[in-house]
């Protein structure tokens, strides 16, 4: 791009006085001033000195209609926006991963005493439909909120599929005979 076609700039950094700028941002902001004392001047405030109810009653009765509508429209997003500003007055929320469900509470380590029942839970933190205490050898079937289903209590393991329970009579681990390596092969 040739220089010549460029208009030629002053340079204001030795003597700021004679700037033509500053002039102008001096009598516009006295201008403004000026003006704005101007239109206060003539015009009657309400008084504030009440409760923060009473004073925008007191406002609204100073005002037009469509006046009120934006000032209310206004006070609405201000509020939001001062809201969202704030932390939360309660705990930190906890992330949704460590959120644990009823059944999960129940059978976390701690929870109870030693040798207590403590449900089975599956993935998703929901009862397994056949609850085992394994220290008795008994089991039962439960509803989706972990509540025993009646006459499904066992010694050994009823079939919990849904529409109903079918007992399945297995020995408990405990009370299973075990075989050794001779005792297999000879049968």
């Amino acid at each position: 791009m040739p220089m010549n076609s460029l208009p030629l700039q002053m340079d204001f950094t030795e003597d700021d006085s004679k700037s033509p700028l500053i002039k102008l941002q001096d009598t516009a902001v006295v201008s403004l001033e000026k003006q704005v004392m101007d239109l206060v001047k003539d015009v009657s405030l309400p008084q504030f000195n009440e409760t923060f109810l009473a004073n925008l009653k007191s406002l609204k009765q100073h005002i037009n209609d469509s006046e009120w509508q934006s000032f209310e429209s206004w006070m609405r997003y201000w509020l939001i926006f001062q809201m969202a500003q704030q932390k939360p007055a309660g705990p930190t929320p906890q992330p949704a991963s460590m959120i644990k469900t009823k059944c999960q509470m129940e059978a976390a380590p701690g929870a109870g005493k030693i040798g207590s029942y403590k449900p089975q839970c599956d993935e998703q933190g929901r009862y397994m439909p056949m609850q085992c205490w394994h220290a008795t050898g008994f089991c039962w079937c439960v509803d989706e909120s972990g509540n025993p289903i009646q006459g499904s209590e066992t010694r050994g393991r009823p079939d919990c599929r849904k529409g109903g329970f079918r007992r399945m009579m297995v020995a408990p681990r405990m009370m299973q005979k075990t075989y050794s390596v001779e005792e297999l092969n000879a049968k």
